[in-house]
């Protein structure tokens, strides 16, 4: 696959980016910093913007080619529309919490993956539209997909809307990252005609 990856990054998300990115000694090393944890991934064209502006977002353009994320059975197509920054795995292992667990600040997230259908395919199956959140708001996410032509959108949007989750909003936490990991590994199908 070869497309366009823009990364935009805002008030604590952007403080955190530019810390990150400074750590490097050269535009080139945070590059190959980023290739390597994202096997398949080569960076063609990379472009930032508002790198030393603290009052702005930063801005971040890839040209990006990505080998070996989509796996072919028989004429389908599998394609994980969550190419970057998705979690794995559940963090929230332990049966019990003993103290409260601080994501520090409050954390949106919004990916927005779209796929030009290759010439003779056609979808088999998109993620199902899902909306889950927990008691009050506090965390949320959100997959939407949908196609248009010869276009596949999925838009995912995932909030952490409270910094600090105590003792007694353990389990549902914990539930809901469950839910999320399995989201998240959802699978665009496309087939051959």
């Amino acid at each position: 696959m070869e497309g366009d990856w823009k990364k935009s990054s805002i008030d604590y998300g952007a403080l955190n980016q530019r810390n990150h990115y400074k750590t490097y000694n050269s535009e080139d090393e945070y590059l190959k910093s980023i290739e390597s944890k994202n096997i398949g991934l080569s960076v063609d064209n990379y472009k930032i913007n508002s790198i030393d502006s603290l009052e702005q977002p930063i801005e971040e353009e890839f040209k990006i080619s990505l080998k070996n994320r989509a796996t072919k059975i028989n004429n389908q197509l599998f394609i994980n529309p969550l190419l970057f920054d998705k979690y794995t795995e559940n963090p929230f292992k332990a049966e019990q919490r003993v103290y409260p667990v601080d994501f520090t600040t409050p954390i949106e997230k919004v990916q927005l993956f779209t796929l030009e259908l290759p010439a003779g395919y056609s979808i088999d199956k998109l993620p199902q539209n899902t909306k889950m959140s927990l008691p009050e708001n506090t965390a949320n996410f959100q997959m939407l997909s949908s196609v248009n032509e010869n276009k596949v959108q999925v838009l995912f949007k995932f909030n952490v809307n409270k910094p600090i989750f105590y003792q007694a909003e353990y389990q549902n936490l914990r539930a809901f990252f469950d839910e999320l990991v399995k989201k998240q590994s959802e699978m665009l199908i496309i087939k051959k005609d």
